[in-house]
């Protein structure tokens, strides 16, 4: 058999398949040719006369190894057959690219593991995965998180958000459900007039989702009652500003810019708890906790009198308290345990150097 060189890179949805593309942009930067079959969420006609079956079977049978990604759909049939080809008959190598926190253990991975390696957010994931996966799982990171460390320029952002140093903002990361974020702001308004007493002045700003379809005017009650209230409540058009010059982002569990947030150090509160937000929380992660809550990265609450005592120390950390500063380093700390830093490129260097070792 003629010696294998290349490497089969294969994905259906949106994320694997543009992070794979950056894994595809350092191996061929090394001078390896690469067989990139990245759908991007969509499906394609194959290159006629081909079908993909055809073409996957065509560029594995002369790849040193396969990397696939792992769709949200249960029974996706390109990475499927993409991984029966590459085990059982070309006898090639096979890579899981797991773009978030327990992919690699979908379902449509259970039948390949066995013989198949794993890449994986962070260390406590590859921990988890090595039960599964005999054969290894690496800490990789996610090349598409490597922008969430980027440095962000506080001062300005504050200042285009009007914000003073007296000001303590609390960016409120909506979801596109109405009944969700109708209950995420008005427990934020509660949880933020418990701090009044203090010398900073409660700002909340509610970022809005971008496929939020509220019909007008169902939201405009928040900012009469809050603004009322005495917390400057206002919408934002797009969280990155907020994000960056925010003191405390709050969020219902699956939100990028908790990330985002995590990773430049802003104190994240998770508010996810209690009967309705838990129903919420299961079915958009399947799980009681997110990831940077379970990783002790996150605050947790489940009513606005657990947020109220959030906000509170929060604002105590930065008064210089030492209880709660302790507290607020320790989340921190564990936050970037969760999202480890990454320089640019790094993630799919880690990749490249494993599957070319």
């Amino acid at each position: 058999m003629a010696r294998r060189s290349d490497v089969t890179l294969v994905a259906y949805d949106i994320a694997p398949s543009r992070a794979l593309a950056a894994l595809e942009d350092e191996l061929e930067s090394r001078g390896e040719r690469v067989h990139a079959i990245l759908m991007d969420g969509s499906k394609r006609d194959a290159p006629s006369p081909y079908s993909w079956q055809e073409v996957m079977d065509r560029s594995i049978r002369a790849s040193r190894a396969v990397v696939c990604g792992i769709s949200s759909q249960p029974h996706c049939a390109l990475e499927m057959n993409a991984a029966t080809l590459a085990l059982d008959r070309h006898a090639t190598p096979l890579f899981y690219f797991a773009d978030t926190f327990g992919a690699w253990d979908r379902e449509q991975v259970r039948a390949f593991r066995d013989n198949a390696q794993a890449f994986v957010v962070n260390e406590a994931e590859a921990r988890r995965a090595r039960t599964s996966f005999p054969r290894g799982a690496h800490a990789t990171g996610n090349p598409l998180w490597e922008d969430d460390y980027r440095s962000g320029d506080r001062a300005s952002a504050r200042a285009a958000l009007g914000l003073k140093e007296s000001d303590f903002a609390i960016l409120v990361s909506m979801t596109k459900t109405t009944a969700v974020n109708l209950a995420l702001a008005r427990d934020a308004i509660d949880a933020a007039a418990s701090v009044l007493a203090y010398a900073y002045v409660p700002v909340l700003l509610l970022a809005c989702h971008p496929r939020d379809e509220t019909v007008d005017g169902i939201y405009a009650p928040l900012l009469k009652f809050g603004n009322a209230a005495g917390i400057r409540t206002e919408y934002l058009v797009g969280g990155e500003l907020g994000v960056e010059g925010c003191d405390a982002l709050m969020h219902s569990g699956p939100a990028s810019l908790a990330r985002r947030a995590a990773c430049l150090g802003i104190p994240v509160v998770d508010h996810t708890q209690g009967a309705f937000m838990q129903q919420w929380l299961h079915q958009e992660i399947s799980a009681a906790h997110t990831p940077l809550a379970d990783g002790g990265g996150a605050f947790e609450s489940g009513s606005s009198i657990t947020l109220g005592q959030h906000f509170r120390d929060l604002i105590e950390s930065r008064l210089g308290l030492d209880v709660p500063r302790a507290h607020v380093d320790q989340k921190r700390a564990a936050a970037q345990r969760v999202y480890p830093r990454l320089t640019k490129g790094e993630a799919a260097r880690r990749m490249a150097d494993i599957i070319l070792a």
